[in-house]
């Protein structure tokens, strides 16, 4: 047998491409926030001319808006009748890291005034039919922003014969390489290798700059906005300065969500600064090689 001399790891990649509900192969139904990107940032999203009458117009309403969101009041006490949630999610390995970092438990008001650091959102996840939001019970909210159970792995792997490599994929960007063991497999047999698990998911805001920045659930606030509820329980963390681990690569700059007019979660249906488009699907892709 090839002793192993080295072993690559990668985790990025599209999605194969597909074709569903009459839409363009690998594609899905986006919400962009147009108004606050470049004129080349919005032809990328496009991969097309667009519309540059739209455009102007788009940024001239931004322009016309008030300096500032008002987000008096957003953040309020986590409601006593979700003490058993809250209980369930202390005890939990996932929800474990995010108060050993600091993240505290409270209930936003007004999804609509929280600022939007995500250029897109797709409007068509589908994320979790069979919990029940239209209600607004915030007990069933709880579990859609802040879920107990592990996420269904969705994860596909195959052996790359040539490339001697096993390539490990889920459109769940939550997919990490969280682990690794070593040891005896039979006797005088070694075996060697790395865990891959699709990571909890929790709706968290951010206090930077004095504001309340959505991290991460945008497709679950959207989700609940358009069943017209505003009130949900979230991860709240106050950060003293800018931290670049907060967000994922590709997001709105600086500027912008800590700028004077910057988009809140209510913008992407708004049509006088965003609009609809198709976006590719992305995969997120692990690659474990070994090199003989």
């Amino acid at each position: 047998m090839d002793s192993v001399s080295d072993l690559t790891l990668s985790v990025t990649g599209p999605a194969p491409a597909e074709e569903a509900d009459g839409l363009e192969a690998g594609c899905r139904r986006a919400r962009a926030l147009v108004a606050w990107l470049s004129r080349e940032e919005a032809m990328r999203l496009r991969g097309r001319a667009g519309d540059r009458i739209r455009e102007e117009r788009g940024r001239e309403a931004l322009r016309a808006r008030a300096v500032d969101v008002d987000q008096s009041g957003l953040m309020q006490a986590w409601p006593a009748a979700l003490e058993t949630h809250a209980a369930e999610l202390r005890a939990s390995e996932g929800a474990g890291a995010m108060f050993a970092d600091g993240w505290e438990l409270a209930l936003v008001s007004d999804l609509r005034r929280v600022v939007a650091a995500q250029p897109t959102v797709f409007v068509d996840s589908g994320q979790d039919p069979a919990i029940d939001v239209g209600s607004g019970d915030l007990s069933d909210i709880a579990h859609l922003t802040l879920p107990l159970a592990e996420p269904a792995a969705e994860v596909a792997a195959r052996f790359d014969q040539d490339a001697q490599a096993w390539i490990i994929s889920s459109r769940n960007p939550n997919l990490r390489i969280s682990g690794r063991f070593g040891g005896d497999v039979q006797p005088n047999v070694l075996g060697f290798g790395f865990l891959v698990q699709v990571l909890p998911s929790f709706m968290s805001v951010a206090e930077i700059c004095g504001r309340y920045v959505l991290c991460d659930g945008y497709h679950r606030a959207l989700r609940l906005l358009e069943a017209g509820v505003v009130t949900a329980p979230v991860f709240v963390r106050r950060f003293g300065e800018i931290d670049g681990s907060l967000f994922r690569a590709g997001m709105l700059s600086t500027d912008v969500y800590c700028g004077e007019r910057p988009p809140t979660l209510a913008d992407y249906h708004d049509d006088t600064v965003a609009e609809e488009l198709l976006l590719e699907v992305k995969e997120r892709v692990a690659v474990v090689r070994a090199v003989a």
